[in-house]
């Protein structure tokens, strides 16, 4: 009987370099999808600084790690690229370090393993999401941008359901580099495509976007010009294929997630501008996982100023994480703030000195026949735009699965 199970969960990192194992999740994960700051506890901190990871083996893996210091810092941008699992990185383009790095080992039957090859001693909070089942196949790779506009193929095992993108980097691998664009795209097809980015190239400049008509992109933040911009274009058995419509020099990375087996649905809502239950319909099924993606902001393809973003995820009422990131200002002496907090699985928040401003907050509430509900607890007259798409177990002879919503 095939299944698609997923959780969501976190850990604290080990203190000491060597192998830790994370288990309890009930299932041998697939793939994982990993997401970490700073933080040791849920709360607030000054300056911008998340890890992005993905794997399905110990030989498949790669971790984007990005700091943007804020007014009281050093007043600087970087990140990192490395095949690993978690990067977590500080400072600014004139002091960064990597303060720790993980690669992973193996998935196990009810858990996964990592190996951490460099640690600080600092127990930060690791937030996971695990898919797994019979039913889901997997993919995965590191895709290097064109130099000129066209048709890119990329080839797969088999023709996907959903291809799902995080990055970028455009140094080597391993590397380091200034500037910090922590970014996410996804798609079904040439129609149904989303993606979220909100960048960095110093203290001062910083820009965001959000659009439903491409998969990646690439913005200068200091004035919001676009160097990369890929529609979705085509899949088959052996390939996805993108169309590169604004290409530049220099060659960026993303690593891409190609997921089989699901039934699935892309779509948008507006959040709430009243608290309460506001309940997103037209699903179609039960959903058991979604990925959304907000960026602070109503409903726009204009590249807005300051950067400001938030991923979450939720498996139950009692399973889930808010990571939100954001400045105040596309200008000199801008506050930049990262927030956890594992009691909700939607926040976004503008940068602050000493905390952030929170702007709206959402719990789950409930997955539903034709899609879910949520809770909005801080809200503002602003409707802000949040992108999904929902996975449904494709589960035969009535498989059952575990459900899952990634917020993004």
């Amino acid at each position: 009987m095939a299944s698609f199970d997923s959780k969501v969960g976190s850990f604290a990192m080990a203190t000491i370099t060597g192998n830790q194992s994370v288990s309890g999740l009930g299932f041998q994960p697939k793939a994982l999808i990993v997401y970490a700051s700073q933080r040791t506890s849920d709360g607030s901190q000054l300056h911008d600084e998340i890890s992005q990871g993905m794997a399905i083996s110990s030989s498949e893996q790669w971790a984007f790690g990005s700091t943007a210091e804020s007014s009281t810092g050093n007043d600087g941008a970087g990140k990192r690229i490395d095949e690993a699992l978690i990067i977590i990185v500080n400072g600014g383009s004139t002091s960064f370090a990597v303060q720790a790095s993980a690669d992973l080992v193996s998935m196990d039957s009810d858990g996964f393993t990592i190996n951490w090859t460099t640690n600080d001693g600092t127990a930060r909070i690791i937030n996971y999401m695990a898919l797994g089942g019979d039913s889901l196949e997997v993919d995965a790779g590191l895709l290097s941008a064109p130099t000129s506009n066209g048709t890119q193929a990329v080839t797969t095992s088999f023709e996907p359901d959903l291809v799902f993108f995080i990055g970028h980097s455009d140094s080597a691998v391993p590397g380091e580099q200034s500037y910090a664009e922590p970014s996410i795209g996804f798609a079904v097809d040439a129609t149904n495509e989303r993606t979220q980015l909100a960048s960095y190239t110093d203290q001062a400049h910083s820009s965001r976007l959000q659009r439903s008509d491409r998969i990646l992109t690439n913005i200068e933040p200091f004035d919001g010009t676009y160097y990369f911009e890929a529609q979705f274009d085509s899949k088959s058995s052996t390939s996805f294929t993108l169309d590169w419509v604004t290409t530049s020099a220099f060659v960026p990375k993303w690593a891409w997630l190609a997921l089989r087996g699901v039934t699935l649905k892309l779509g948008s809502f507006s959040q709430g501008t009243s608290t309460g239950n506001q309940s997103i319909t037209g699903v179609g099924f039960i959903p058991g996982f979604v990925l959304l993606s907000g960026f602070n902001s109503s409903a726009t393809s204009s590249v807005l100023q300051a950067a400001k973003s938030f991923v979450g995820a939720v498996t139950s009422t009692s399973e889930r994480f808010a990571l939100s990131r954001g400045s105040d200002a596309r200008a000199a002496e801008a506050d930049k703030s990262t927030n956890l907090d594992r009691a909700v699985c939607l926040k976004h928040i503008t940068g602050g000195n000493p905390s952030p401003t929170i702007d709206s907050v959402a719990d789950f509430v409930s997955f539903d026949s034709d899609g879910f509900t949520i809770n909005n607890t801080t809200v503002d007259a602003t409707s802000r735009e949040v992108i999904f798409f929902a996975i449904e177990a494709a589960a035969a002879g009535g498989g059952d699965s575990n459900k899952m919503w990634l917020f993004f």
